[in-house]
């Protein structure tokens, strides 16, 4: 497994994390099994979003004895209440939920403490403003119990904002075939903000028709990968069958550049050529 430089923290983490979206209601034992083969991989980087007790519970279970061997990052903002998981800005339960999972991983401190689901710019001015989850998260850092700073956000401009407000060491945001991001990659690569692509497969709808016709698990991570600025990429998985569908990526991870039919080479071609097409054929024609 590959690895590289989260961004300004100077951690290394691995080109694939892991995403545990899919994992909130799982039991431990499944829990277990994919941490388990994921660090047998070499995978060390864990999005830990999830407010819900039991999951923080599975979690806290399975890394017990081996934090270490981990980056993790948490979240500030996600709760959960009368069975409901949400987002929300009220300060003093972002701190409880924040000790709260800190305790179920049996654990002083998170990596990465992520301000979560910024979309809009009045949140944004909210978040950073005094008397913002800024703050909060800062202090948390001073206190020890986070290294490290980040915000995540399916918005372009607010990732941006971000990246320019020097108050981040990392981002996390959508990126994939479908969702190209160019603007937020660059920027992430040229002010040395680590970033975390998630949703490479768009939500699972590489998985569906048309598009699983031609776009696997291995050409998604491929193309979310081969970005500048990204320093992991997050599959969400459910299992550890998915797991593995993900982990293809290593084997057959390429040493030089290789087609996964995203069509960006397209406009830079100045002869018009259909290098997409070409390629296709010469997979039929020749095996390549």
């Amino acid at each position: 497994m590959d690895r590289r430089i989260l961004g300004r923290t100077g951690l290394s983490v691995s080109v694939i994390g892991l995403g545990t979206e899919y994992l909130f209601h799982a039991g431990r034992d499944v829990v277990a099994s994919v941490v388990s083969e994921a660090a047998d991989a070499g995978v060390n980087f864990i999005d830990l979003l999830g407010a819900e007790p039991g999951y923080r519970d599975n979690f806290g279970a399975t890394l017990r004895g081996r934090r270490d061997r981990f980056v993790l990052q948490g979240h500030l903002g996600g709760v959960y209440s009368n069975g409901q998981a949400y987002t929300t800005r009220e300060l003093p339960i972002c701190e409880d939920f924040l000790h709260d999972l800190l305790a179920r991983l049996g654990t002083d401190y998170v990596d990465v403490i992520n301000i979560q689901v910024v979309d809009s710019r009045d949140d944004y001015e909210r978040i950073m403003g005094v008397g913002g989850l800024l703050e909060v998260a800062q202090r948390f850092q001073r206190q020890g119990k986070a290294r490290f700073l980040s915000l995540s956000t399916h918005t372009e401009d607010i990732a941006l904002a971000a990246v320019e407000s020097g108050q981040f060491d990392s981002i996390m945001t959508g990126l994939n075939m479908r969702w190209r991001q160019p603007k937020v990659t660059l920027a992430c690569q040229e002010q040395g903000i680590g970033l975390v692509a998630m949703k490479p497969f768009s939500g699972g709808e590489f998985f569906q028709a048309p598009y699983s016709d031609f776009i696997t698990p291995v050409k998604a991570l491929a193309y979310a990968i081969a970005q500048p600025g990204v320093s992991t990429v997050i599959p969400g998985v459910a299992d550890a069958d998915e797991l593995r569908a993900a982990l293809a990526y290593v084997a057959a991870s390429p040493k030089g550049s290789s087609c996964v039919e995203c069509g960006d080479c397209m406009p830079r071609c100045p002869f018009g050529v259909d290098i997409v097409g070409q390629m296709r054929r010469a997979v039929r024609v020749f095996g390549a």
